[in-house]
């Protein structure tokens, strides 16, 4: 008799992906960070941050990064 493997949802392998250390997000993080280095009256400085992907692969999680870093540079 075969086992009945249990069908994962997207966040549940981006979950134990992300454990095991094979997620990496500091792609998304530094672009975010690099703009706090730029003044805003410089052309390369971002206003604005596009968050997008599938469901399940850590938008919201993300966000609230970009909101710690933010914070951590008192904004």
């Amino acid at each position: 008799m075969r086992a009945v493997r249990e069908r994962l949802s997207k966040q549940r392998v981006v979950r134990r992906l992300r454990r095991a250390g094979r997620v990496a997000r500091s792609a998304g993080r530094e672009p975010f960070r690099a703009a706090f280095g730029v003044p805003p009256e410089d052309e390369r400085h971002r206003f604005l941050f596009r968050v997008h992907g599938a469901a399940g692969v850590g938008r919201t999680f993300l966000v609230r990064e970009f909101g710690q870093i933010a914070r951590e540079r008192g904004r």
